[in-house]
């Protein structure tokens, strides 16, 4: 038997055709697979993944291990936090955050962002306000002002988690990097001239790509085309 027409559309539309372990964007190249091998056919017992991921569940064999395979209580687990965050809309701003974002030369489509593991927190705007605060450069009167658009830039570029918020947070060789970027570029004095806006956005950046050459190449270009529109 299988799953019938109206409970994988069931599972298509809460995962918005995304594999549930790898988060691929499936479009018609989805499958439900089953939980408990030797389960219902119900939606409690599936779990909609891509083809290899289906092919990847199906192929471990018992008799001759290797690695670790997937068990029940790990596929519910991780079909549990797409849904979740599909629900919750994160998964749809990651997707469209995409939309904005320039194609690097071979691309010819998206790939979704990578997204926090099972069990972690997606960053709320009171984390935001709270881990800000620990920043020298800026009161709380200035985080608050912008706070929803910092919400937002984080994490259209890539910082989703508490966890990678704190990390960036701390990273004071990559905070160095943007105060010295925007002492060259817009011409702020050096210690302390940075804004919330620009470590959710810049910051975030350098932070997700790890400080590469050609990330901060790019930014320097996009500061320069700023101060000679008046940026200060």
């Amino acid at each position: 038997m299988g799953f019938d027409v109206g409970t994988k559309e069931r599972m298509f539309i809460q995962c918005h055709r995304i594999c549930c372990l790898c988060y691929k964007q499936c479009g018609t190249n989805i499958e439900a697979a089953h939980i408990d091998a030797s389960g219902r056919d119900d939606f409690e017992n599936g779990i909609p993944v891509c083809l290899d991921c289906h092919q990847e569940i199906g192929a471990y064999d018992d008799n001759h291990p290797k690695g670790n395979k997937f068990r029940p209580n790990e596929l519910r687990s991780r079909r549990d936090f797409v849904y979740n965050l599909v629900q919750s809309g994160e998964m749809a701003k990651a997707i469209v955050s995409l939309r904005h974002m320039p194609m690097a030369p071979g691309q010819n489509s998206f790939a979704l962002p990578e997204l926090p593991s099972p069990g972690e927190s997606i960053i709320t705007e009171d984390d935001v306000l709270a881990l800000f605060k620990s920043i020298p450069d800026f009161d709380e009167h200035k985080i608050r002002e912008v706070l929803s658009d910092c919400h937002f830039y984080l994490r259209r570029n890539g910082v989703l988690t508490r966890r990678e918020l704190a990390e960036l947070i701390k990273s004071k060789d990559y905070l160095d990097i943007l105060r010295r970027l925007y002492h060259e570029h817009l011409k702020r004095p050096m210690g302390n001239n940075l804004d919330p806006l620009a470590v959710a956005t810049w910051g975030a950046l350098i932070y997700v790509e790890k400080g590469s050459p050609s990330i901060i190449a790019s930014i320097r270009q996009l500061l320069d085309f700023h101060y000679k529109n008046g940026a200060r």
